[in-house]
């Protein structure tokens, strides 16, 4: 007996069916697809000079926006994408250049204790932190470069170098 033309009409779109359903089927691990880049939720900050000695910086209450940025992003861009998003909610931002910090006042280089440089996902992984707990502040680079030459002077101001006859007089002068 010969199959009639209708069952091997059926055989064929079986086949051709099965065939469609093996494409999208990807086994336990999946078929390997190029990762999509998806954009975490970071926030950024405004750190402003302390409002009593105007040395130390601080971070400005009420001024902390999400930002929503790639993992493999550098300092650089994530300072750019910082700076443009505090601008278009902060219409009272001083214009001149920014640097990005850490919430300690450090400048953001480096991964903290390695010399990689900076990657936001490579941070994550450092700090044990979820995205969303992670904070970056910007400031302007006046305000921390004043910061940070401030921090040059130690107590050298206290010491006073005299002369050995300079120090035997005033030696001379006290009471025993």
């Amino acid at each position: 007996e010969q199959p009639c033309p209708s069952y091997k009409q059926f055989m064929e779109y079986r086949s051709s069916k099965s065939k469609e359903r093996q494409s999208f089927n990807f086994g336990p691990k999946g078929r390997f697809k190029p990762k999509e880049r998806k954009h975490v939720q970071i926030n950024v900050g405004l750190m402003v000079p302390h409002e009593t000695d105007g040395i130390d910086l601080k971070p400005l209450r009420g001024k902390t926006l999400p930002l929503f940025a790639d993992p493999e992003v550098a300092a650089p861009d994530l300072l750019k994408q910082a700076v443009q998003k505090m601008r278009t909610f902060n219409k009272d931002m001083h214009e001149g250049p920014y640097v990005l910090l850490y919430p300690d006042c450090s400048e953001v280089v480096n991964v903290p204790g390695s010399e990689r440089p900076f990657k936001l996902a490579e941070y994550k992984k450092e700090i044990g932190k979820a995205y969303s707990r992670i904070t970056f502040f910007i400031c302007l680079e006046k305000h921390y470069k004043r910061v940070d030459d401030t921090s040059d002077f130690d107590s050298d101001s206290e010491i006073v170098i005299t002369t050995r006859s300079t120090a035997e007089f005033n030696r001379a002068d006290t009471l025993v």
